[in-house]
């Protein structure tokens, strides 16, 4: 998704890495963002889609049990 992004915003393009969540320029979006706007899309969701739930969760859950790590 990035690399039709990167190609439409051309020169303007700023991301240098390979983020989940970025700007329209490619710039990572600070976590604040990410954390403050997941509940709002969840409840969203969740009162489009009756029947396919999403769990509440916390961006900090999202991280990989340190167990489960591939080494």
């Amino acid at each position: 998704m990035q690399a039709a992004d990167k190609l439409k915003v051309g020169p303007e393009w700023r991301g240098g890495g390979d983020y989940v969540f970025t700007t329209g320029s490619g710039e990572p979006v600070h976590s604040d963002t990410v954390s403050s706007l997941f509940p709002i899309l969840t409840k969203r969701y969740n009162e489009a889609w009756f029947c396919l739930q999403l769990p509440t969760a916390l961006v900090r859950e999202w991280r990989p049990h340190p167990e489960l790590q591939r080494s």
